[in-house]
């Protein structure tokens, strides 16, 4: 699976005024047991956090129980208290934590509710929205702030047009259980080779037309949906490893380190080394710190 948690010092970097401030982000982060999650314990500032769980999954709010559906967003405020998961289980979230006049501006817009659970029935706002942002947030400063409001606004979009039509997106826009098997298969097996003729035969699909449909659900086409799994991994390693540029490359499938930093420039705009020195300084670093992790979970225990 993918998962990033970024730290926010890079993406606030020379903003004065800051009309949007950013706290956290971070896609399909794997959790377990129980964790408070809202209000950020490390974070006193006052900010709204997109929370989208991607299991069935259990929250307590102001200690009263509630079950929230698979692929579930909730925008939660700072005056609620929310703990989410049970102990023994394991779940994933995704979440963008940001604050300022923007963000209240397009709240306000759209009319989107507080602490209110909006079941979207499928992962479709994340590929869409979700992983636009990570893309922008990897790039090289400055960020284009026009680009991302818009990102952040199709969230908004996307939880208006549900609570407008409730149940119509769980099942339009649903993504059929062989395309989420061949998936996770894909998750698995990353940093190893994918055969599309093999992956498009188990689900008797002509490859052409696999190719097709898997853009449609999660945006990219398999091939690109490995290079970017292996990138962003390759990215993790760069800022929370000791290992070289060449062992890094082997772990995440690149055999020769010329065509692994190739690869990896054109998708990060710089070189894996400039990348790892960068990381170390507050202006770029990924692995967040205690003060602008979400749950303030240390570099260290992140898995």
């Amino acid at each position: 699976m993918i998962y990033f948690t970024h730290s926010v010092d890079r993406l606030n970097a020379g903003r004065t005024a800051r009309p949007l401030r950013f706290i956290g982000f971070g896609i399909r982060h794997p959790r377990s047991n129980t964790e408070q999650i809202i209000p950020n314990r490390y974070n006193a500032e006052e900010h709204i956090s997109l929370v989208f769980n991607h299991e069935p999954l259990q929250v307590r709010i102001n200690g009263t129980a509630m079950n929230l559906p698979a692929d579930t967003l909730v925008v939660w405020n700072t005056k609620v208290r929310a703990i989410y998961g049970e102990v023994g289980k394991q779940w994933r979230i995704s979440w963008l934590q940001i604050a300022g006049p923007e963000v209240d501006t397009l709240l306000e817009k759209n009319a989107i509710p507080f602490n209110t659970p909006i079941p979207f029935g499928s992962e479709r706002v994340i590929n869409l929205c979700w992983m636009p942002l990570l893309e922008e947030f990897c790039g090289t400063i400055p960020l284009d702030m026009p680009l991302v409001l818009h990102h952040i606004e199709g969230i908004f979009l996307e939880a208006r047009r549900i609570l407008a039509h409730p149940g119509a997106d769980s099942e339009q826009g649903r993504i059929p259980e062989p395309f989420l098997r061949i998936r996770n298969k894909m998750d698995r097996i990353c940093p190893a080779e994918c055969d599309l003729r093999k992956l498009a035969a188990e689900i008797h699909l002509a490859p052409v037309y696999f190719c097709r449909k898997f853009k449609e659900y999660f945006g990219l086409p398999p091939v690109n949906y490995m290079i970017l799994r292996r990138l962003h991994n390759a990215a993790l390693l760069l800022r929370s490893s000791g290992l070289s540029i060449q062992e890094i490359a082997e772990q995440t499938g690149y055999h020769n380190a010329f065509h692994f930093s190739r690869q990896f420039k054109r998708h990060f705009g710089i070189p894996p080394s400039l990348f790892r020195e960068d990381g170390f300084t507050e202006k770029t670093a990924v692995i967040s710190s205690r003060r602008n992790h979400i749950c303030g979970i240390p570099p260290e225990s992140s898995p």
